[in-house]
């Protein structure tokens, strides 16, 4: 498999082909970080499994920054964001990592948006991406395509350049 087709595998799925794992145990993924001179464990609070493939997993909800401002961001009743990590494992190999958003005070995960000529932009390709994490989470298309344009992101027809 390459990475390719990993990324087109995920991103044609459907929220029903994943595994979602209980958040109330542990993953065995865990970060190391450094709380002054104490060391403290961290890791994603949400980990699925792709029923048609046990090789592929994905974990995401690891917070980058806790208040993530920019003006794509921070446009819903819940103003508060966070930069989250979503990491894509394969044969339990982490094999891709990206930075996303959790915005609306958690309710919605949305592609972090490159700006052309004004305009916050990302690839379909990459909201479909994005969208399997909010779909595994119970979020339908109808609300995460509001999501996208009450912030302000446009959604234009182009591949992703992961």
């Amino acid at each position: 498999m390459t990475l390719d087709n990993l990324i087109q595998t995920i991103r044609t799925s459907t929220p029903d082909d994943w595994y979602g794992l209980d958040p109330n145990t542990p993953f065995y993924k865990h970060r190391i970080v450094m709380n002054g001179n104490t060391p403290t464990t961290d890791q994603h609070l949400a980990f699925a499994s792709y029923k048609e493939d046990l090789c592929i997993t994905m974990g995401w909800d690891l917070v980058e920054n806790e208040n993530f401002i920019e003006p794509y961001a921070n446009n819903n009743p819940d103003r508060n964001s966070k930069s989250m990590w979503l990491d894509v494992f394969f044969n339990d190999a982490l094999v891709f990592r990206m930075l996303y958003i959790s915005v609306d005070g958690g309710r919605f995960e949305l592609p972090i948006p490159t700006l052309n000529n004004g305009i916050y932009e990302v690839s379909n390709e990459h909201a479909d991406f994005i969208f399997i994490i909010n779909g595994i989470n119970g979020v339908d298309r109808a609300d995460y395509d509001n999501c996208l344009r009450r912030n302000h992101i446009t959604v234009v027809n182009r591949p992703w350049n992961y």
